[in-house]
């Protein structure tokens, strides 16, 4: 079927209502959060967020303004079933690691899991307090589709400052928190879901910078979209 030009021109203009409107709208209009915050805070994950997430983490440094100490981030972006990753960039990766820049607070982001990686990163003495997001249980952290990396593993390493495990925790068993007495901050028994996480980054920067769940495209995570978008 032949199409005329008025016909060619309807189907470019619902192109452009449907994908880059939405997209115009996200990097230039600041008032668009009003529609876009309540959405993404109940939980209804647009795909561009999940898209925004993963981007960030292929450009996201792997080492920040290290010296001396510093608290590893560790992601299980990889070995996963694929219906799994939602969860994981649901999470906010960019807020995670933008709040700690802005902490200015050194860091090393292992974001292609490696199991020696991981278990250098729990020996490592400088390494002072760790955030780990990914799948898992009270007891472990799953590292592939048939494999979870149990805590008690590490029972022997040093002591951290807090542990936070941003992964499910039912079933029980001894966190990483317990096996190096740590804090563990934002802790749970419970299966963990990926609003709860976001949540909890939002309330560190309302605490930390004053930043509120309405400003946050705005103030806080458009330019670093401009920057994904670019890269």
């Amino acid at each position: 079927m032949k199409y005329g030009l008025k016909e060619s021109s309807m189907v470019i203009l619902f192109l452009f209502i449907l994908i880059f409107l939405p997209l115009l709208l996200l990097i230039v209009i600041t008032p668009y959060s009003l529609i876009l915050v309540p959405i993404w805070a109940s939980g209804m994950m647009p795909p561009l967020w999940l898209f925004i997430n993963y981007r960030y983490l292929k450009i996201a440094p792997e080492e920040f303004r290290i010296k001396d100490n510093y608290v590893g981030v560790v992601i299980t972006s990889t070995n996963l079933e694929l219906h799994q990753y939602r969860f994981i960039y649901g999470s906010g990766i960019l807020l995670l690691i933008e709040y700690l820049k802005r902490k200015n607070q050194p860091f090393k982001l292992l974001k292609n899991f490696d199991k020696a990686k991981f278990k250098e990163m729990i020996d490592d003495k400088k390494c002072n307090g760790m955030y780990i997001l990914g799948h898992g249980l009270r007891h472990g952290l799953r590292i592939s589709k048939d494999e979870v990396c149990f805590y008690c593993e590490f029972k022997d390493a040093p002591k951290k400052d807090f542990i936070i495990q941003l992964h499910c925790n039912h079933l029980k068993g001894k966190s990483l928190a317990d096996f190096l007495h740590a804090k563990e901050d934002f802790p749970t028994d419970k299966k963990r879901y990926d609003i709860e996480n976001r949540k909890y980054f939002l309330e560190k920067l309302k605490q930390d910078f004053n930043i509120d769940t309405f400003n946050i495209f705005s103030d806080f995570i458009k330019f670093q979209i401009k920057n994904i978008l670019r890269s």
